[in-house]
Formats: structure tokens, C-alpha cells, sequence
């Protein structure tokens, strides 16, 4: 549910997030609500600046990580944001000394 999850981002004050939930019939394909949800919560986490990661859907013993599919991975900004020190690089990256 959209709305929960940008509510528990509000309040606990997140600025990045990773999404996952299971699909218990042990098919980890995303289905059309799937696809809704992501490029929904994907929008709404940009306009309040924060950042989402991925979201992973869970099957029995298989995932499907919707970041690492070349057709979602326009609504995920986890290329331009370090995890490590949890700064936005802009597009740019340095080399740390």
C-alpha cells in the first residue's frame, strides 16, 4: 500500500527505503499491481526527496529485484546516492582518498 509505506517514511524520518514483500503462490514475477505500486511509491518518494532503493519481490527459494531490471530501473535514483555516507552525488563520483 503506497500511502502506508510513504506514512512510515515520513514518520520514521527515512530518506532512503528498500521495499519487499512476498509472493506466496512461488511465482516471483511482478504482477500489473506490482508494476502500479512501484512507479506510484517510486513518484512520491521523489517528491518528498527520497530515495528508493529497490523493490524485491520474495517466491519460495527465488526474487526478482525490480532495480536490477532494465525496464524498471528508471524508477529508482540508487545510482546517485551513496550508501555509505547517504549523500546524493549529483550524477558525479568522486574517488575517495
Amino acid at each position: 500500500d503506497p500511502r502506508s509505506i510513504m506514512q512510515e517514511m515520513l514518520l520514521s524520518k527515512a530518506t532512503t527505503a528498500i521495499i519487499a514483500h512476498n509472493h506466496p503462490s512461488g511465482i516471483c514475477a511482478p504482477s500489473t499491481a506490482d508494476v502500479n505500486a512501484i512507479q506510484q511509491i517510486s513518484k512520491l518518494m521523489a517528491s518528498i526527496n527520497t530515495t528508493l532503493i529497490d523493490h524485491i519481490i520474495i517466491a519460495g527459494n527465488d526474487y526478482f529485484s525490480f532495480a536490477s531490471n532494465e525496464k524498471f530501473r528508471a524508477c529508482f535514483s540508487y545510482e546517485s546516492y551513496d550508501v555509505f555516507t547517504g549523500y546524493r552525488n549529483q550524477g558525479k563520483t568522486e574517488a575517495v582518498k
